[in-house]
């Protein structure tokens, strides 16, 4: 038997168990408030105004493929289009000017954060490990390393990914959510992590730009280089990009 076995079945939800969360009149304040990870003493990367996408969701929905064969660089445009529109906030008035984001999050408890790494340079943007501040819009440069220093560590079980031009690291801090779901809330964050995938993978598509989703992610390269600990932040993915 495996793990996962055991999790699924000890974490099934029963009917004698199950009420009606939406009837609660009151419902717990750390169950509303939304926790934003930053980082006030680093060096700020202001995103430009995202683009508009001008693309129907039928074209983007027939093209979007993985892609194993990189040739593109970011652009500072593309890359604050592709966060803004998969990732971002829509709704800064909901929840105390914490905004809704453009993906779904079990009780609006937005466990995941999300690690932009850049593999080749762009215009505003150096090599390096950056961390995506949604409720700002901007990028938090948390460490500038040569191309060539970052491609000295394996970073995926995959070599293709060596080639591409930036990635988008998925985290989690599951305590956001096991306060109010406890151990099932372990599904859900999965379920939201690959809705934000997806968005990520359809707005490259809209954008032209090639991506793959990896789960074969190097657990302790990107703890180090994110400097998480792996168990009250730890890794769930990457995509690669270009």
């Amino acid at each position: 038997m495996y793990l996962f076995e055991l999790y699924h079945h000890y974490t099934k939800l029963y009917e004698s168990d199950a009420r009606d969360l939406s009837l609660s009149d009151r419902l717990p304040t750390e169950w509303t408030t939304t926790e934003i990870k930053t980082y006030p003493r680093f060096a700020k990367v202001n995103l430009p105004e995202p683009a508009l996408i001008d693309v129907s969701i039928g074209q983007v929905l027939m093209g979007r493929h993985s892609e194993r064969n990189f040739s593109k660089a970011p652009s500072l445009q593309d890359l604050s289009t592709l966060l803004f529109f998969s990732l971002g906030e829509k709704d800064k008035t909901y929840n105390d000017g914490v905004g809704k984001r453009m993906y779904p999050s079990a009780g609006a408890r937005f466990p995941l954060e999300f690690y932009v790494v850049i593999f080749k340079a762009t215009s505003g943007l150096d090599t390096g490990v950056y961390h995506y501040d949604i409720d700002n819009h901007s990028l938090t440069c948390l460490l500038k390393i040569p191309t060539e220093k970052l491609l000295e560590r394996k970073l995926t079980t995959y070599s293709y990914t060596k080639e591409a031009g930036f990635a988008i690291v998925t985290t989690t801090i599951l305590s956001r959510s096991t306060l109010k779901y406890g151990e099932r809330a372990y599904r859900f964050t999965l379920l939201e992590a690959g809705a934000a995938s997806q968005n990520l993978s359809l707005v490259a598509t809209a954008l032209g730009i090639g991506s793959v989703i990896v789960g074969g992610v190097v657990d302790d390269v990107w703890e180090e280089l994110l400097d998480i600990d792996g168990s009250y932040e730890t890794l769930l993915q990457g995509i690669f990009f270009g």
